[in-house]
């Protein structure tokens, strides 16, 4: 068991000012893993971006569908994809599906046969170009 583990941060809770007690408390969602700290953030992005970094953090595809805001749940997804490409099929948009594919595909395995996920015809070709090379 790490040390940062067993440190409480609750005292988080008790800082009055906002901005001061939304960073102790993604600090402490950092150093603790714990996406519980996330929610206690009072400014919505701020709650989103921490919840998508734990979710990467932990390899947790599931704390992306709590997001209720598209942007950061398909940043949430596209950022797990690098690791996981059956998270690039829950990113909403059809271009940015694509984008996670050709990079899982090229980037990290320079397998080609990620790229017949992606759906637009001259971005598959391309994949399979350069996942081969």
């Amino acid at each position: 068991m790490e040390v940062r583990q067993f440190y409480n941060y609750h005292f988080c809770y008790n800082i009055s000012e906002d901005n001061l007690r939304n960073v102790c408390l993604d600090y402490a969602a950092t150093l603790t893993y714990d996406v519980e700290y996330c929610n206690e953030i009072s400014v919505d992005n701020k709650k989103y971006e921490c919840i998508r970094d734990r979710a990467y953090t932990n390899q947790d595809k599931t704390l992306c569908f709590t997001i209720p805001d598209v942007k950061y749940k398909d940043e949430c997804f596209k950022w797990l994809g690098k690791h996981d490409p059956q998270s690039c099929q829950h990113i909403s948009t059809q271009t940015a599906r694509d984008s996670c594919y050709f990079k899982y595909a090229v980037d990290y395995t320079k397998d080609d046969t990620y790229c017949n996920n992606i759906i637009d015809t001259p971005t598959r070709t391309s994949c399979k170009e350069y996942a081969n090379k």
